[in-house]
């Protein structure tokens, strides 16, 4: 029996010591009694929780106050505040074009973003380790911070994450060549000394909708990165769903649906389907009248984007109207296969393509009814290209604050 309480001691002050962060991260300052309030922790245990977080840096006591609504005289109480600036984090999109990094505080708060380009998104996985490097070295410098106070790292990867953190090669050879040969968090984080994470692109823009985005509170939801690739983050229950190999959220099943046919992403399908138009209409001779998808590109099938697409649409060209029917017609597929196996109750649509996705919600919605009984809530991120970002910001703290958990 004493072995067991003894046992339990550690895991009880951690509880107690996330219980007390977790309501000061979001409350500012508080006193003793408001954080009992919160947590319905005893006055002991959130002074000795607070004494706990003191030591590791995390909570600072600041001048005391009385409890509001308390006019009784006396001492004031004692108050605490969540100490930001107590470490940092670093956040890494790897994507195909480009790397995205971002250095926050211990609020999730940015505090400096970089973007290093790649020469081509066939480039070659050396270049992309230095990219990222680079980046690294970029907004820390910005930022001001130490590389010695960053406590967590976190990369992002378009791909499927092994458990032990190395991702699977594509079957397309272009694809991120070389990087499943890399042990990417060795290679990103040699001669620093945070642990870096590595994680799915569209694991962490799920994990940053429930944070800051359209999902927060919401238990059951997925998340469809559709700008060039499609791929799926997946929250179950309140978990993220990885799969016994990582690899839950792979959407090539959509190779073998009617009327999807491959992973092509909404701003992919639209821009493909549009530069086949343009060259049909140069081919054929097809006039450009003002306003049409071959006007705006001057008749370049290469100057073809979704936005023009969507804009040709907008201004009568029959052309791109069909595309953008077609797209959406697609996508309510894709959603309605995705309820129909998972049975969410948010569907949310992100990644590089939202602008052109918040235009296809009501004719995916209309068609939605077709493929699925009972639809999804149907919304689009917010937070849009940054999503992963965001969502790797968060994966970072939460393993920055499990490891200092561990101290107490």
């Amino acid at each position: 029996m004493k072995s067991s309480a003894t046992a339990t001691a550690p895991l009880l002050r951690r509880l107690n010591a996330s219980a007390v962060l977790g309501y000061l991260t979001g409350a500012g300052s508080a006193t003793g009694s408001e954080i009992m309030t919160a947590t319905d922790l005893s006055r002991p245990t959130v002074h000795a929780a607070c004494d706990d977080l003191i030591g590791l840096g995390w909570v600072v006591e600041v001048e005391g106050r009385r409890p509001e609504g308390d006019g009784r005289p006396g001492r004031p109480a004692r108050c605490y505040r969540f100490n930001a600036v107590a470490g940092y984090v670093l956040a890494v999109d790897l994507g195909e074009w480009k790397v995205s990094v971002r250095v926050a505080d211990l609020q999730g708060q940015a505090l400096a973003d970089t973007v290093v380009e790649f020469s081509s998104n066939r480039a070659a996985a050396q270049e992309r380790i230095r990219g990222t490097r680079q980046g690294i070295r970029r907004v820390l410098r910005q930022a001001g911070v130490d590389p010695g106070a960053v406590l967590s790292a976190c990369v992002g990867v378009a791909a499927a994450v092994h458990p032990d953190g190395r991702i699977y090669p594509s079957q397309d050879p272009g694809y991120l060549p070389g990087l499943a040969d890399l042990n990417i968090a060795e290679a990103v984080g040699r001669g620093y000394p945070w642990t870096v994470l590595v994680e799915n692109d569209a694991n962490l823009a799920v994990l940053a909708e429930r944070w800051q985005g359209v999902a927060v509170g919401v238990d059951d939801v997925v998340l469809v990165l559709a700008g060039e690739r499609m791929g799926a983050g997946i929250v179950a229950g309140g978990r993220l769903l990885r799969g016994a190999t990582g690899a839950a959220g792979e959407l090539a099943l959509f190779e073998l649906v009617d009327g999807v046919g491959d992973t092509h992403g909404i701003g992919a399908t639209t821009r493909m389907q549009g530069e086949a138009a343009v060259r049909t209409a140069r081919r054929t001779g097809s006039p450009a009248y003002p306003g049409s998808l071959v006007d705006l590109t001057g008749g370049d099938p290469d100057r073809v984007t979704g936005a023009l697409v969507e804009e040709a649409a907008l201004n009568g060209d029959p052309v791109a109207a069909g595309i953008i029917d077609h797209v959406a017609r697609r996508m309510a597929r894709v959603v309605g296969v995705l309820a129909t196996l998972l049975n969410p109750s948010m569907v949310v649509v992100g990644g590089g393509a939202v602008d052109l996705a918040d235009r296809l919600r009501a004719p995916i919605l209309a068609q939605l009814p077709a493929f699925v009984k009972e639809a999804p809530l149907l919304e689009v991120s917010a937070l849009g290209e940054t999503g992963a970002l965001v969502g790797a910001v968060r994966h970072a703290l939460d393993h920055a604050e499990q490891t200092i958990y561990q101290t107490l």
